[in-house]
């Protein structure tokens, strides 16, 4: 079970659940396999500045059968000092591109992002790339140009 550097694992850990390196479609690529009903996947820690917007965008192709049901999840969590975290992700497709972002709270103190499999869906995923941005303001998107990212839900 090989990691990229900085990464841990997240979730189930037994033999029917795993990530490899792998090449796919000419490079290194994070292959993550889920043959249980629970979730398994990657996550890392990250600094943060409040009050900036933070985007984490994922880059995916199924290595096999996938249906409307095979999910996998880009969540960004802000770590806050006051022990609570604010929440921005949701569903990533499949065979795409997808992002999720939002401004991390005044009293932030990191950004902890997972990238899993969801319940109750068998999997076999190529992570073929992930990036973090910062930016000054939410980026502005065709379909909502007012502020085009998933706003946070406070847990």
């Amino acid at each position: 079970m090989k990691l990229p550097p900085g990464w841990t694992r997240y979730g189930t850990r037994d033999d029917k659940n795993f990530t490899e390196i792998i090449r796919h479609q000419g490079r290194n690529a994070l292959r993550i396999v889920d043959r249980s009903s629970n979730e398994t996947g990657i996550s890392r820690d990250f600094p943060v500045q409040p009050g900036k917007f933070y985007q984490g965008t994922v880059q995916l192709t199924s290595l096999g059968k996938a249906g409307a049901e095979k999910v996998i999840r880009l969540q960004i969590r802000f770590l806050c000092k006051d022990g609570k975290a604010t929440l921005a992700g949701g569903a990533v497709k499949l065979d795409g591109v997808t992002s999720f972002g939002g401004v991390a709270p005044a009293n932030a103190s990191g950004i902890r992002v997972y990238i899993y499999t969801s319940f109750n869906a068998e999997m076999d995923v190529a992570l073929q790339s992930f990036k973090l941005e910062m930016l000054d303001e939410p980026p502005r998107t065709a379909g909502n140009p007012k502020n085009g990212y998933v706003p946070p839900v406070n847990k």
